[in-house]
C-alpha cells in the first residue's frame, strides 16, 4: 500500500510539474521495442535469456534553458526472462513476463549538432518508479503448446535508474526522434533467485509537437 501511494505521488508531481514550470512545454508520445532480462545487479555474464516486446507511452519536456530540460514520461512496458531446461531428454522453456506502468522523470541535456540548429542530440539521466500491472508464467514442454499461469511476483513495485540518449529531427513544425535507453531495476524480484532484479534496453521512435 505504501509503494502504491509513492507510485501515485510520483504521478501527480509528474502531471503538475509542467503547469507549475514558467517554460514552454512540449509533449510527445514514442513507440518501440524492449530486449528485457532478469539478473543479479552487476552481473555482466547473466544477460542473456531475453524477452522482447512493445514499448510505449507519453511524454512532456520542460525547459529549464537552452540545453536542460525536465522530462516526465508514463510509460508501458514488459520485462521478462527465458529459461530452457534439459531433463532426461524431456526440454521445456519458462518465460516469466511482468508488465508494469512505469514514470521516469529525467534530466536531458541537449546540443545542436547542425550549423542551422535544428537537429539535435540529447542525453537523458534520471530515476524511474513502476507499477506492476501483472505477471505471468508460460512453460512449452517438448514444444507442445504452451500453458500460461498467473505468476503473483509478490512485489507489485519497482524503482530504478534510467540511462540514455537520442536525436531529435525537425519535420514539419514538429520534431521526429530516435530514443535508446537503458534501465536498471533496483528492487529485487520476488519469486525468483539469486536477487533477480529487472533490465531493458529500449529504441523506440516518436514525436514531439
Amino acid at each position: 500500500m505504501k509503494t502504491t501511494n509513492i507510485f501515485k505521488t510520483a504521478m501527480v508531481m509528474a502531471i503538475l510539474l509542467p503547469v507549475l514550470a514558467n517554460a514552454q512545454v512540449s509533449f510527445g508520445t514514442r513507440h518501440g521495442l524492449t530486449l528485457s532480462t532478469f539478473s543479479k545487479a552487476g552481473d555482466l555474464y547473466d544477460n542473456d535469456h531475453f524477452t522482447y516486446s512493445y514499448t510505449g507511452g507519453i511524454f512532456a519536456s520542460v525547459p529549464l534553458n537552452n540545453s536542460l530540460s525536465v522530462v516526465p514520461e508514463l510509460n508501458y512496458l514488459r520485462k521478462g526472462r527465458t529459461d530452457e531446461k534439459d531433463i532426461v531428454g524431456t526440454g521445456s522453456v519458462t518465460t516469466v513476463n511482468c508488465h508494469y506502468l512505469q514514470l521516469p522523470v529525467m534530466a536531458r541535456y541537449s546540443t545542436s549538432i547542425s550549423e542551422s540548429g535544428n537537429y539535435k542530440m540529447y542525453l537523458n539521466a534520471g530515476p524511474y518508479s513502476a507499477l506492476m500491472l501483472k505477471s505471468d508464467r508460460t512453460i512449452t514442454a517438448n514444444s507442445e503448446t504452451p500453458s500460461a499461469i498467473d505468476d503473483k511476483n509478490g512485489k507489485t513495485f519497482d524503482f530504478g535508474l534510467v540511462l540514455g540518449g537520442g536525436v531529435l529531427v525537425p519535420v514539419s513544425k514538429y520534431q521526429m526522434m530516435l530514443d535508446l535507453r537503458y534501465d536498471m531495476g533496483l528492487n529485487k524480484l520476488d519469486n525468483q533467485p539469486d536477487n533477480y532484479r529487472t533490465k531493458g534496453l529500449s529504441l523506440s521512435v516518436g514525436i514531439q509537437f
